[in-house]
């Protein structure tokens, strides 16, 4: 119930919510309201008066987008399109849609905004994709304007097309499948003078691979045949990084949170002597340490006091 209020108040806020029109009306009918949301009048955003006309032209373009999805699968409907007004009037909503995230007024209510959101409506469409001929161009578009091809991952046009192709690369050097790089178009960037390595890369580290949890309970019952104890360090490669998570997930648990570490599990790490919480050990161990010393100490004195060739004599 809490969290259907939660979205039942987002409906009313003109924010996105997981409520449809439909399920809205269904909780009201019910009696379930929520307090709506008041914003300061300077920053309210408030509703565009429109004629009868203007709401049933709206209703009657929503219609023909439903039509246009079922018949192609999407409502990203492109310039060009056969379709002129329906495109001009999918545009208008996005801007509409802009103008309500400004706090402007707006011709987007919460019901259309909800209704456009049902059908999968996409009101920030992604850039144009991009050929791979058209990225080189802009690489040299880039180069004959700075000199360089050092261009910043920030950048808003190539950034997330340089870094990608540095990811690509280096899978494609380790032998692992990449998605468009090759030998011809690693001579292009290379002949462009593209940066494909930036700072310390260890090309020498290797990965495990990925291993069961049994499997990962088999290494550390050896671990514990070998050492004598199931602490392994974290800088043991995998197996370390495995007990440090079986520990985190044994919390979860403890705590009544979704965890991978089931009970049985549990049992089976406990059965082995397996060291949960590693800072209480850690702390244990160093009282004992200090304890032992201590007694140490004080038994050594008593053997003084009891022995008399420890002593000088006049």
């Amino acid at each position: 119930m809490e969290k259907q209020k939660q979205q039942l108040k987002l409906f009313h806020e003109r924010k996105f919510s997981s409520l449809t029109s439909k399920q809205v009306n269904r909780l009201e009918t019910l009696g379930i309201i929520v307090e709506t949301y008041e914003k300061n009048k300077n920053t309210m955003v408030t509703q565009r008066p429109e004629s009868e006309e203007k709401a049933r032209q709206w209703e009657e373009m929503f219609n023909n987008l439903k039509k246009y999805k079922e018949k192609v699968g999407h409502t990203q409907v492109p310039k060009g399109d056969s379709d002129e007004a329906l495109c001009k009037w999918v545009y208008s909503q996005r801007l509409e849609y802009k103008k309500l995230k400004l706090g402007d007024a707006t011709r987007l209510t919460a019901v259309r905004l909800q209704k456009l959101n049902d059908v999968g409506f996409v009101f920030s469409p992604r850039p144009r994709y991009l050929k791979w001929e058209e990225r080189i161009d802009q690489l040299h578009e880039f180069k004959n304007k700075n000199g360089h091809l050092r261009v910043p991952v920030t950048h808003p046009d190539i950034g997330d097309f340089i870094a990608k192709q540095r990811v690509e690369y280096a899978k494609f050097k380790e032998g692992k499948p990449t998605v468009g790089m090759n030998d011809e178009r690693i001579e292009q960037l290379k002949d462009l003078g593209f940066v494909f390595q930036v700072g310390k890369r260890r090309t020498n580290e290797i990965r495990p691979p990925n291993k069961t949890w049994d499997e990962r309970f088999n290494d550390l019952l050896q671990f514990k045949e070998s050492e004598g104890h199931t602490r392994v360090p974290q800088s043991n490669s995998g197996l370390g990084e495995w007990v440090h998570k079986q520990r985190k997930n044994y919390k979860k648990l403890k705590n009544g949170i979704q965890s991978s570490l089931t009970t049985e599990r549990a049992l089976r790490l406990a059965d082995i002597g397996f060291v949960f919480n590693a800072s209480a050990y850690r702390r244990k161990r160093k009282n004992t340490n200090e304890t032992e010393q201590l007694v140490s100490t004080k038994e050594n004195d008593l053997s003084k006091f009891l022995n008399p060739s420890c002593y000088s004599h006049s």
